[in-house]
């Protein structure tokens, strides 16, 4: 067997679906992952704007005037309204009911044109037939099938590819882009995963902050379809609003394996969380680079 068909025979799509992240409730597309994030919905309005990922993003993405975007996992809109105002057109698409209501109040909130796709008495065919600046949403998750939703130039997936077949929400991403796709991953510090922690346990920290990114750009690449990648970073505050919740969330994202890791993160913690006077919560002392890869590939005419 050749290099590249060891290489290539390596099941990198079920190693990236296959990576367990604490945040995720229920199985990717179901009722229950749902209803979790319908409970985030108010919480994420305005999150990522504040930390600056946006801004990097767009600039990352580098949209030509007038270029069209496919949106997936789309929230309440914290990329599709920026684009929007920049005039793009958005097809912003969210299987959360609240999120897509979030995003329909914060289009009005700010005067971008909104557009409920699902209630269009006939079907989109591009997003390019719409106004310039205007936001259409609709309501799929990953798993159900796209048909009926209009073709972008580009499409993209930020923070939101939590798919249990990554070959099969890449093609449905592909299918809706005439240019190129791009996704955002972890690739370091993330807002629940600290690496000095991991370092005060005596585990490497590398394998779990970057899984995600090396089993995409694997996959990819053994596809045959190679990505350019930048990254962006940002501070970030690891915070709750008591104790007792800042400490079950460290503990729940960075699992100490036996009773040494499990004293090394109580001392850890002890000597790290503190009460802010200034947020009045609970918060790690530092903050730190939070993460994330953005990886682009074209998609083949």
């Amino acid at each position: 067997m050749s290099e590249l068909s060891f290489y290539e025979a390596i099941d990198w799509a079920k190693l990236f679906c296959g990576v367990e992240t604490f945040h995720r409730k229920g199985k990717p597309g179901s009722e229950q992952s749902k209803a979790a994030w319908n409970e985030k919905a108010p919480s994420f309005a305005h999150k990522p704007v504040r930390s600056g990922y946006i801004a990097q993003l767009i600039e990352a993405m580098n949209l030509e005037e007038g270029e069209t975007v496919f949106d997936m996992g789309c929230g309440p809109g914290t990329l599709a309204i920026p684009l929007a105002q920049q005039g793009h057109s958005v097809c912003a698409v969210d299987f959360s009911d609240a999120m897509l209501a979030e995003l329909e109040r914060a289009c009005a909130h700010v005067g971008v044109p909104h557009i409920d796709g699902d209630a269009m008495a006939e079907t989109l065919a591009n997003v390019a037939d719409l106004p310039a600046g205007t936001v259409v949403s609709f309501r799929r998750s990953w798993q159900q099938g796209w048909e009926g939703l209009p073709v972008a130039d580009r499409a993209i997936a930020s923070r939101s590819l939590i798919v249990d077949d990554l070959a099969d929400a890449l093609g449905k991403m592909e299918a809706h882009a005439h240019k190129s796709v791009a996704v955002t991953v972890g690739a370091g510090d993330l807002p629940n995963l600290d690496a000095r922690i991991f370092r005060a346990m005596s585990r490497d920290p590398y394998p779990m902050l970057h899984r995600e990114l090396i089993y995409l750009v694997n996959y990819l690449l053994a596809q045959r379809r190679p990505p350019k990648i930048a990254y962006l970073s940002y501070p970030g505050r690891w915070h709750r609003q008591t104790r007792d919740e800042l400490e079950k969330a460290i503990r729940l994202a960075h699992a100490p394996k036996n009773d040494a890791e499990e004293a090394a993160l109580d001392a850890y913690l002890n000597e790290h969380i503190r009460f802010s006077e200034e947020h009045g919560d609970y918060e790690l002392d530092y903050l730190r680079d939070e993460r994330w890869a953005y990886v682009e590939y074209d998609v083949a005419n």
